[in-house]
């Protein structure tokens, strides 16, 4: 399910990069939505969307820039929760991992364990997209019964610029 949850996901990501307004300011904007119980700072204000797909709802804000684009989103899977093993968060972790690279054809070249707020598990993934049409990097976590996902898609520059590390190093829980 949480593979699905995620192809839903990377398409609307696609579809944000490529809609969204390109930023024209360099000032760091707080992103805090009314009860999604985390902050992060994009260059400027992001486009909102949301998805409904199998039954979940997927809110995700797109900021686009000339180069590439970055994007946070979040969403709650009731079927994962507090009470999963180490093993179990890990292996929904995997499924999220595929579901993304298998929806855009992307290539994974890295892979981290990572924690969120020094208890909840992650991953941080780069990948290269296909035709050589630029790479992702993304941070995922699993906090409770909800699933964060931050990325940055875009060129080689793009992803490997101190702005957009600095952007994936942004997001903190606010509950």
């Amino acid at each position: 399910m949480l593979g699905h949850v995620f192809v839903s996901f990377g398409s609307l990501v696609l579809l944000s990069a490529a809609l969204a307004a390109p930023a024209d300011n360099d000032k760091g904007v707080e992103y805090a939505p009314e009860g999604a119980g985390f902050k992060v700072v994009f260059k400027a204000k992001p486009k909102e969307q949301e998805q409904t797909h199998l039954g979940i709802t997927i809110k995700m804000a797109t900021l686009t820039e000339k180069d590439g684009a970055y994007i946070i989103g979040y969403s709650d899977v009731p079927l994962i929760g507090a009470n999963e093993t180490a093993e179990q968060t890990q292996t929904r972790l995997d499924g999220a991992r595929d579901g993304a690279l298998g929806n855009v054809n992307a290539k994974l070249s890295k892979e981290d364990k990572i924690i969120l707020a020094k208890k909840h598990p992650g991953r941080e993934i780069w990948a290269d997209l296909p035709d050589k049409k630029g790479m992702l990097k993304m941070r995922m976590f699993i906090v409770k019964d909800r699933l964060y996902q931050i990325m940055a898609v875009g060129t080689k520059e793009f992803i490997e610029a101190e702005e957009t590390d600095n952007f994936l190093k942004s997001l903190e829980l606010t509950n």
